[in-house]
């Protein structure tokens, strides 16, 4: 068994209580969040109610790559259909996971994932897979995190994530593929149209694209930090090279056994 996976297990074991809330321990959280989770896990008779914080973001490196994190996750997990109860989609956040100890009970906790490194999301899939009701909120003004100290750090968990239990050479080209096709291919364009390697029009159309994905990453960094400018979004391709040495170490990891 995972060692979260073991320790969320051990506790649960040793609770009594109507609700188990699996926290961690680096979150901040302010003064009334509990007692308002718990009043609206009741309220929306929800199996699950897991909270995302805000991410503190302090080093130069976390500013650049951790809004990208942010937008893959939701993109991956079509994070709005979550709140569906029709819809299959599902996700959590592990660092704050309320759960009615029926329900936790019912999908078999985190016994039944005992060997899944991301136990959040496959908690909220059993979770949905039983037809009961999931809700995940983003609370910046309740719950928030730093989730890695230095750019060594934030490497490595993130590569842990990408990588998964489930490693496929498929998965990871794919997704690859997605970052440089959608962040980094519009500037490749516009190389190509200003030494004339393709029509002008090209050039104009990759400039367009450049353009309103740059407005886009700086309002999207504007409100996870919640002040300043937003600058850092503008360094997005340098974030999405970030995220291309990972598909590239996560490979390399998976192919190499």
């Amino acid at each position: 068994m995972v060692g979260k996976n073991w320790a969320c297990h051990q506790g649960y074991l040793r609770s009594r209580g109507e609700y188990l809330l699996f926290l961690d321990s680096d979150l901040v959280l302010a003064p009334p969040v509990l007692r308002r989770a718990v009043d609206q896990a009741r309220a929306e008779r929800t199996c699950l109610l897991s909270l995302a914080s805000r991410i503190v973001m302090r080093g130069f490196w976390e500013r650049v790559v951790m809004p990208l994190f942010t937008q893959f996750v939701l993109v991956y997990f079509v994070a709005p259909r979550a709140n569906v109860d029709t819809s299959h989609r599902a996700m959590a956040n592990g660092q704050f996971m309320l759960f009615t100890r029926g329900g936790y009970e019912s999908v078999g906790g985190h016994a039944a994932i005992r060997g899944t490194i991301l136990e959040d999301v496959h908690l909220a899939q059993r979770v949905k897979g039983q037809g009961q009701r999931l809700r995940v909120y983003w609370t910046p003004d309740w719950v928030t995190t730093r989730m890695y100290a230095d750019r060594k750090e934030m490497r490595e968990g993130l590569l842990k994530n990408l990588h998964g239990t489930r490693f496929s050479a498929l998965r990871q080209l794919g997704l690859a593929s997605l970052v440089a096709l959608f962040f980094l291919s519009p500037f490749a364009i516009l190389v190509a149209s200003l030494v004339g390697a393709l029509p002008a029009i090209w050039g104009i159309f990759s400039t367009a694209l450049v353009a309103i994905t740059a407005l886009k990453q700086v309002g999207f960094q504007r409100t996870l930090e919640g002040r300043g400018s937003g600058a850092f979004g503008l360094l997005y391709p340098l974030g999405a090279l970030f995220y291309l040495g990972l598909f590239a170490s996560s490979l390399a990891r998976g192919l190499g056994g």
